[in-house]
């Protein structure tokens, strides 16, 4: 689910979170997100090291 660009703060706040738990606990979602950041910046750190926007 995407972020709403819109300026919805708490349902941005909600997927972040939701997101956060995702990539703790399930496996194909970390999987996921580390092919994606070596397909696009290289060497970033995963979503969950960095701190909330």
């Amino acid at each position: 689910m995407p972020l709403f660009r819109g300026g919805d703060r708490q349902a941005n706040a909600a997927v972040y979170r939701a997101t956060l738990v995702r990539m703790r606990h399930h496996e194909q979602t970390r999987a996921y997100a580390r092919k994606s950041l070596q397909e696009e910046k290289g060497d970033q750190s995963l979503p969950e090291t960095r701190h909330h926007p």
